[in-house]
């Protein structure tokens, strides 16, 4: 049996920091760590958990037996991590499944006075993406819910519970952190609200563990199926039992985890966990303590294997390209995104693969994503990196048009002999855009650019200067 977009949900809430763990007490349900230096890092007053399952569904929708299984799994690794799990029965309908949610939130979530308790709930079961006004919306799947019909998804709609509704959830909760895991594939409105910035296994664990953060991982991407037998839930407790704790100090932050899941579920099955930080509550980490050594790393993929991933979908005229490379209407944006976010977490201060992450930004017309990478890229002298912040001005993707600004741009990475830059300034030149047209001006740059290599485009502007009577072109 398949899960055609099984999904795990886990919130959780935590104010943790400290650089080495020494020292763990408990008193009354106040955790302590306490560092080498005897000074006490985070407390929280308390874990509270909430497993939910639906295995059998009413309208429809295949049976999930897995389902069951994984439901006993996570409450065993949670009750390891310290969390008073909470069960409540399988295979709730909709009103029964919000209820328990909200319920759960109410008692232990909201208000400053829960500040400082660590929550999770953890949800397996079906979910489904549908097209809202052409957007894509992800639902998890009540017991009562119907089959999508895609022609008519009002019933559907009507039983189902969006993604919308859960981040609204996340509005009211006065946790400090928290964490959603989907084991299920799909997209929509949660990862378009968030910040898919690098999932970079911290160094060690600091102050920013103290700082807000909601953080969600899910298991794949819209359209992949996941099996009942869930792969991802298998590595899930394999990470928090050590495994994830690539530094090997004590901690599992919720990056780590991430980081964990998007390089060893794939192993085991054909899936991409994707994962990413809400815009404005990025800036800390969840995190989870061992109560005993970490494990052995498990191997992965090296470093350079993980950037030439990314790499393989660099723009064809890209010096860092692996393989022919491939055009920019011909990127599939998800995949790049996930490939290079994979890479970022071995290569964190990498410039090329911070530039392909901007183009898969920009493929999936998330031109602030685009725009915010290929700044940085920029930022560590990335010419390609450049001349794609004066295309994003020169095209208005996601910025106001302007022709003075993208030539600016252009000629930052034509400076560094980007050739595709000393074609795009031949371009302004030869149709006066943002200077005046000055055809001289234009030939010279595109025999520059033909020289540095661009024989493509360059090439072809010279003969239409050529065909449109300009003789020192011909």
């Amino acid at each position: 049996m398949m899960r055609r977009v099984a999904t795990g949900l886990m919130l959780a809430v935590a104010a943790l920091a400290g650089p080495v763990p020494v020292a763990m007490g408990q008193d009354r349900g106040l955790q302590r760590i306490v560092t080498m230096a005897g000074e006490e890092v985070v407390s929280y007053a308390s874990s509270h958990a909430l497993v939910i399952g639906v295995s059998r569904y009413s309208a429809g929708w295949n049976p999930l037996p897995g389902v069951r299984e994984d439901v006993a799994a996570v409450t065993t690794a949670l009750k390891a991590q310290g969390f008073e799990v909470e069960q409540v029965p399988l295979d709730l309908d909709k009103a029964a499944l919000e209820a328990a949610i909200e319920n759960f939130l109410q008692r232990h979530g909201y208000g400053t006075a829960n500040e400082r308790k660590r929550l999770l709930i953890y949800y397996a079961g079906h979910g489904e993406t549908v097209k809202v006004h052409e957007v894509p919306l992800g639902f998890i799947v009540p017991s009562d819910a119907p089959r999508l019909d895609r022609q008519n998804p009002a019933a559907f709609q009507a039983k189902a519970i969006s993604m919308s509704r859960i981040l609204a959830w996340t509005e009211q909760v006065a946790a400090r952190h928290l964490m959603f895991i989907f084991d299920s594939c799909f997209s929509g409105t949660l990862f378009n609200n968030l910040n898919r910035g690098p999932n970079q296994p911290p160094p060690a664990i600091n102050r920013w563990m103290a700082k807000p953060v909601q953080h969600f991982i899910t298991a794949g991407s819209a359209d992949e199926i996941v099996p009942d037998r869930s792969a991802f839930r298998r590595k899930f407790v394999l990470g928090l039992d050590g495994a994830a704790d690539f530094d090997n100090d004590g901690f599992i932050s919720g990056t780590e985890l991430g980081y964990f899941l998007q390089s060893q579920v794939p192993i085991d099955s054909p899936q991409t966990p994707q994962q990413g930080k809400a815009r404005g509550v990025s800036d800390g980490e969840f995190l989870f303590v061992l109560h005993r050594p970490a494990l052995p790393r498990i191997t992965g993929p090296t470093a350079r294997e993980l950037r030439d991933a990314c790499l393989a979908h660099a723009s064809p005229d890209s010096e860092d390209r692996v393989g022919k490379g491939v055009a920019f209407y011909d990127l599939d944006g998800a995949a790049v995104v996930a490939a290079c976010e994979r890479a970022l977490a071995a290569n964190p201060d990498d410039a090329a693969i911070m530039t392909n992450m901007g183009r898969g930004k920009g493929r999936l017309m998330d031109f602030d994503g685009a725009m915010s990478w290929f700044r940085k890229a920029a930022d560590r002298g990335d010419a390609t990196a450049k001349n794609n912040i004066g295309s994003l001005y020169y095209n208005a993707w996601g910025v106001q048009r302007d022709y003075q600004e993208a030539m600016r741009w252009y000629r930052k990475a034509a400076d560094k002999g980007h050739a595709p830059a000393m074609n795009n300034i031949g371009a302004l030149y030869h149709n006066g855009w943002g200077v005046p047209k000055d055809l001289p001006q234009a030939l010279s740059w595109y025999r520059q650019a033909v020289s540095a290599g661009e024989t493509e485009h360059a090439a072809k502007n010279i003969k239409a200067l050529c065909s449109s009577g300009y003789q020192p072109a011909c």
